[in-house]
């Protein structure tokens, strides 16, 4: 092999090398999965958290949704990714949190559950 022979085979290999490093993965995406948690919000903070003024809707998802649509039973539907509901979701109302990435969903439906004053 001649000299310019090895330096291509040479170039080949690096560039190989470089390419495999870079190339993007073909390992799936992790699984959507929803999931949301609750906060009540008070005037007044004590064991009860009476009386409740707001709840704040938490996304806990998993899988990197890009969208959500929370329906809040008997309410306006929200997109917002953490919204709070004011005037407050009332103890044992059911909220459904639905979420997307791509063309792939997958939902939540919980109540809400805080004592009452």
């Amino acid at each position: 092999m001649g000299l310019l022979n090895l330096r291509s085979a040479a170039a080949v290999l690096i560039l190989g090398a470089i390419s495999a490093c870079t190339a993007p993965s073909d390992a799936a995406p992790p699984p959507l999965e929803a999931d949301f948690s609750y906060e009540v919000e008070a005037e007044t903070v004590n064991v009860t958290s009476c009386p409740a003024t707001a709840v704040e809707l938490k996304d806990r998802s998993a899988g990197g949704p890009t969208r959500w649509e929370w329906d809040v039973q008997g309410r306006p539907t929200s997109s917002d990714q953490n919204p709070v509901i004011s005037p407050p979701i009332s103890p044992g109302e059911t909220v459904t949190l639905t979420i997307w990435r791509g063309d792939e969903m997958d939902e939540v439906t919980k109540v809400v559950n805080y004592p009452e004053c």
